[in-house]
């Protein structure tokens, strides 16, 4: 149902007829969205998205702005805000984010209504312009616009997944992409430039976090988020097939919203590429204050199935451990034992170009015990 809505809504707002249906639907899905119980109440997304909307509709937003409200919002707002903050009280927050996203909505559905009016209106007038437009001088230019935003946008869409540039930020939601370790899009490749090793941050393939005793580390990876759902939401998951655990790195790595880590549970192993290991270990060099150790796989190939990803003991078992008080490292291979430390291993590899830190995110992939599938992560 979710994808028949999102399928909707991307078919309406691209075009000019069914705008106005395209963010009525928009703005019900996240409302829903909005409304859900922690975790899973990502209101400020919400809202973000409903300030990109106005795009669509933005002869509808000036008339929005320039004319008092109308009888059905004060009912409206009348209604819903006290509700709302009502929905907004959690036993640990307040989400201030929600009635302000839910005040917004009747904004924006006026804004779509009268965009729609004030376009039927103008529907010849704009197709007499573009016409001469497009004969005119200028015509050439007006076209390679058009073609750079279009491939402007299918290049974020497809291109950067295709190639590994990006994972956090990226419209995959809720896809469950496997964007390391290979593909598992019906026919798309993904990270090509980890399988090509270039440029050079792409280099080292694929690491498998053994253990951490980072406090810090141990909130961000791989942020398992089953302690905030309730029992009868892990019961209702269980009955469908599910582990009934949740895992949502985006949430700690983006909104800085540390995963509630119990230090007493066994250790969740799991799996990322080389340079989002670099980019980790930069991340603890700059915050961790207390001594730690990680011992990490750096696996013998780029790509393989689930079963390789979570047993595979081919490649090298390095421990690190760093003391930032005693300003002290100290790296040791565990496996094979007749081997040492070299300057080309990753920990000591020196840090990431600035590039990486802005564009490179990617989240890690949990590997639960027996379990030999690619547990759902993140949104």
């Amino acid at each position: 149902l979710v994808i028949l809505l999102e399928g909707f809504i991307a078919i309406a707002l691209s075009l000019p007829a069914g705008r106005e249906f395209g963010v009525y639907a928009a703005c019900i899905l996240h409302i829903l969205i909005a409304v859900c119980p922690p975790p899973n109440n990502v209101a400020t997304f919400s809202l973000m998205c409903l300030s990109r909307l106005v795009i669509f509709v933005p002869n509808g937003l000036v008339t929005v702005l320039t004319t008092p409200p109308l009888k059905y919002m004060k009912i409206y707002w009348l209604i819903a805000l006290p509700l709302s903050s009502f929905l907004a009280w959690h036993s640990e927050f307040y989400d201030l984010i929600l009635p302000i996203f839910i005040a917004a909505v009747p904004l924006l559905w006026k804004a779509a209504k009268e965009d729609s009016i004030i376009l039927r209106g103008l529907e010849d007038y704009e197709a007499t312009k573009v016409n001469q437009l497009l004969s005119s001088k200028k015509s050439c230019i007006f076209k390679a616009a058009r073609a750079m935003i279009v491939f402007i946008s299918f290049f974020y869409s497809f291109g950067l997944l295709s190639l590994g540039l990006l994972d956090q930020g990226a419209p995959h939601m809720y896809a469950n992409l496997r964007l390391h370790a290979g593909s598992n899009h019906f026919f798309l490749p993904t990270g090509l430039l980890q399988q090509y090793k270039y440029p050079s941050a792409f280099d080292g393939g694929i690491v498998r976090i053994e253990r951490s005793t980072s406090s810090l580390l141990n909130r961000y990876y791989p942020s398992e988020y089953t302690n905030d759902l309730s029992q009868g939401t892990r019961d209702l998951l269980t009955i469908a097939n599910h582990t009934g655990r949740m895992f949502n790195p985006m949430l700690s790595l983006v909104t800085a919203s540390e995963a509630p880590w119990n230090p007493n549970t066994s250790f969740i192993k799991y799996t990322m590429p080389a340079h989002e290991f670099r980019r980790m270990l930069q991340f603890l060099h700059s915050q961790e204050k207390d001594s730690y150790l990680i011992e990490y796989i750096q696996l013998d190939d780029i790509s393989g199935d689930e079963v390789w990803r979570a047993t595979s003991n081919k490649g090298r078992l390095i421990r690190f451990e760093h003391s930032p008080k005693k300003n002290q490292t100290k790296c040791r291979v565990l496996r094979p034992r007749s081997s040492s430390c070299l300057s080309s291993d990753l920990v000591n590899l020196p840090p990431l170009p600035f590039w990486t830190k802005k564009l490179l995110l990617f989240e890690p992939y949990p590997i639960l015990p027996n379990d030999h599938r690619l547990h759902c992560f993140g949104p």
